[in-house]
């Protein structure tokens, strides 16, 4: 496809080997300028250090002071990248608190430009615990040491989205003398000195060749979706009944990179049978269960008199997601498996991956894509005291200069048929909905016969939707013992409809009963990077879009 290729041809020209920048073997010096260029906005005068390092990084002031450029060597492929003078002064080391808070805001800024910049590679260990006082006149008041910052810091890890990740020492972070660090001075006298770490910038860069590297990582296309015969990671519930986090953090990078999981063994007896769900909710988003005041904190799916759920029937359930009622969803829904009785026919359990197919979607009907994404269906859950509706599009689309550009990032998909409500939107607009409409369905919901005449699109439309639905529609017949674990936001689920044959020679065998709970995603996904810090503290700490209407951000 165009815009997939588009996408793989910049990722493989950009995805590099991080840089290797040299370490001293002194832990003695102080910090010592190694920038290939360090310009003096005053004098206009660039002057070049003879370093082994400056054939490395060069930096330049630009403007008048306004933005920097921090170019890469050559070989080493990474592009040159901008920053503005107003960024960098409000994300200035100095202004974040020993709390982590940042101090200034954009509304502080008052026309500050940068008087020179410079690669400074620092060969001391400081103690940078020592003071009491991390305000800027602290700092200021100890510039004949080049590099003076002593704030406490042991709120600040090391993969901070603030800027004194890789500045200060201490627990889980790198000292100085594991980076490079660009030292910055301002036209205003009064302002600090401002020291960042260049792979931080590098990190958060805002170019747009940055921004769509960024967004070729994390945003799901076709190529990350779970298809029909995909082997989906199984942990074992033991081990996360005995805490193991390496299991835990295993399970979580399965259902926040595939969308789904097993947990397999956990126990199916009567005095137990809550224990899984809420034994694995409390692993994976720290002890909180969420969205209890419908159905409770757990609840059972069986076929029932009388039931306020069709997932309580035996009727099959078409591809959607939990409580798109909500203005926030669950975000992580688990289905352990009680009983299945040999006797149960049907009733497997189907997962597709509404994120993946939006983006298929795109490619194949853009026409259908923008019209749901510019209108909003009807989501509710009305019964006895019980009020509940939200209007959103389908399809949620990042925000950016463009509204009307429909190739901006996929964040979020809306989708559960069972749960909508009465169309409010233009009259000229309902005949377009009800074809983008059955369009999607067809490459989300496997259910649809081809042999089903739908009046807003043609048999080859049909056959191809139907295609990417039946090659992307996971499905599987769990055991008593199996724990489903899925992303209610990225997933859609479904199941066949099911019956119950030779029931008099066993009640036993004629069951199909699960127990179900949710954990809300922001907790969820708290627990992931907490995880993820602590195994892989090198890593980039990028993760594929979750869909909760919002890019996912290092």
């Amino acid at each position: 496809s165009t815009t997939r290729s588009i996408f793989t041809t910049t990722y493989n020209r950009l995805v590099l080997p991080r840089q290797s920048f040299r370490r001293s073997s002194s832990c003695r010096s102080a910090l010592s300028p190694v920038s290939s260029a360090t310009y003096d906005f005053d004098t206009n005068v660039i002057v070049n250090e003879k370093n082994n390092y400056a054939s490395r990084v060069t930096v330049d002031v630009l403007h008048s002071g306004k933005r920097i450029s921090i170019s890469s060597p050559q070989g080493e492929q990474q592009n040159a990248v901008q920053f503005d003078a107003p960024w960098l002064w409000i994300n200035c080391p100095t202004s974040i608190q020993s709390t982590g808070q940042r101090l200034r805001s954009p509304g502080q800024y008052s026309g500050q430009t940068v008087r020179t910049c410079e690669v400074v590679q620092n060969n001391k260990h400081y103690d940078y615990s020592t003071s009491d006082d991390p305000s800027p006149s602290n700092i200021n008041n100890n510039r004949n040491d080049e590099f003076c910052y002593q704030q406490k810091v042991s709120n600040i890890p090391r993969d901070s989205c603030q800027p004194v990740s890789g500045i200060y020492g201490g627990e889980h972070r790198t000292t100085t003398d594991e980076n490079t660090i660009l030292r910055v001075t301002w036209s205003d006298e009064s302002s600090s000195v401002s020291y960042f770490n260049v792979d931080w910038l590098r990190k958060f860069a805002y170019d747009d060749t940055s921004l769509t590297l960024a967004r070729v990582r994390r945003e799901v296309t076709p190529h990350h979706a779970i298809r029909s015969d995909s082997e989906l990671k199984r942990v074992s519930f033991d081990h996360i009944l005995a805490g193991d986090e390496a299991t835990i953090f295993a399970l979580l990078e399965a259902i926040f990179t595939d969308g789904a999981a097993f947990v397999k063994g956990a126990p199916i007896d009567e005095e137990n049978q809550d224990c899984g769900v809420r034994t694995l909710a409390d692993a994976i988003s720290s002890g909180s269960l969420s969205h209890g005041s419908l159905y409770g904190d757990t609840f059972e799916v069986k076929n029932k008199a009388n039931a306020n759920n069709i997932a309580y029937t035996d009727v099959a359930l078409r591809s959607h997601q939990d409580m798109a009622y909500y203005e926030s969803m669950p975000g992580i829904q688990m289905l352990h498996c009680i009983e299945f009785g040999s006797d149960v026919v049907g009733g497997e359990s189907t997962l597709i991956d509404c994120m993946a197919a939006a983006h298929a979607l795109r490619e194949i009907a853009p026409h259908h894509f923008k019209t749901l994404v510019t209108t909003s269906a009807t989501f509710i859950k009305q019964r006895d005291n019980v009020s509940m509706t939200y209007q959103r599009p389908h399809i949620v689309l990042k925000a950016g200069e463009d509204m009307n550009d429909m190739n901006r990032e996929i964040i979020g998909v809306n989708w559960s048929p069972p749960f909508e409500g009465p169309l409010s939107i233009p009259a000229h607009m309902v005949e377009d909905y009800f074809a983008a409409y059955s369009a999607f369905e067809r490459m989300i919901d496997v259910s649809i016969s081809l042999d089903f005449d739908n009046s807003f699109l043609s048999k080859n439309e049909a056959r191809l939707y139907h295609e990417y639905a039946r090659n992307n529609t996971y499905q599987n017949r769990l055991v008593p013992g199996d724990i489903l674990v899925f992303s209610n936001r990225r997933m859609l689920h479904g199941r066949t409809g099911f019956k119950v044959q030779n029931v008099l020679n066993s009640a036993k065998q004629g069951n199909r009963v699960f127990k179900g709970g949710y954990t809300d995603i922001d907790d969820t996904l708290n627990r992931y990077k907490a995880l993820r810090r602590k195994f892989e503290p090198n890593g980039e700490g990028l993760t594929m879009n979750v869909g909760n209407g919002t890019n996912s951000f290092p």
